[in-house]
């Protein structure tokens, strides 16, 4: 998996902050809820770590995964 991040508004580098295998992500279940978890470089420092948290709900979930297969 593999996570970039660059400006939202105005023309400028991208940087990727993750890209480790699925199977290093924390991937949890609860209920409705699917979240991802896992821990990378901020935006602008790299000297530190940040944990992320991804929620969607399980119809966000396959929407994303039925996106794919199209």
């Amino acid at each position: 998996m593999q996570i970039r991040v660059g400006p939202a508004k105005r023309p400028g580098r991208e940087r990727t902050i993750l890209d480790q295998p699925l199977g290093q992500i924390g991937i949890e279940s609860e209920g409705d809820r699917v979240s991802l978890s896992f821990c990378a470089d901020g935006i602008y420092d790299t000297q530190s770590q940040y944990r992320y948290t991804i929620r969607f709900s399980r119809r966000e979930f396959l929407a994303i995964l039925a996106e794919d297969a199209s």
